[in-house]
């Protein structure tokens, strides 16, 4: 870790499924990373992997960015970010 709180992804991976803040370059978003079969695909998406067991597609492991649209909130696949620190607290109001 740096002295910002940056940690490198080839150091350490945040919880699976943890919101995090990620940083590829000066771009700065927010992502997460997934394990095998654990974000359900999207139905429209090409790259599900279909689980016979759990009867579900799952969107393949790797890094996912926080996308809205509307009042809808989504994820796209991305390529890894470099660095991803932890969110920051909500303020208390």
């Amino acid at each position: 870790m740096d002295k910002n709180g940056w940690i490198p992804v080839n150091e350490r991976l945040p919880e699976h499924k943890e919101e995090v803040l990620g940083i590829r370059g000066n771009r700065r978003f927010v992502c997460m990373f997934v394990g095998v079969n654990e974000l359900e695909a999207d139905f429209d998406n090409d790259d599900g992997e279909y689980n016979e067991q759990l009867d579900c597609y799952f969107c393949p492991e790797g890094w996912y960015e926080q996308a809205m649209e509307h009042d809808d909130v989504g994820y796209w696949r991305i390529d890894k970010p470099t660095h991803w620190q932890q969110l920051p607290e909500a303020p208390v109001t």
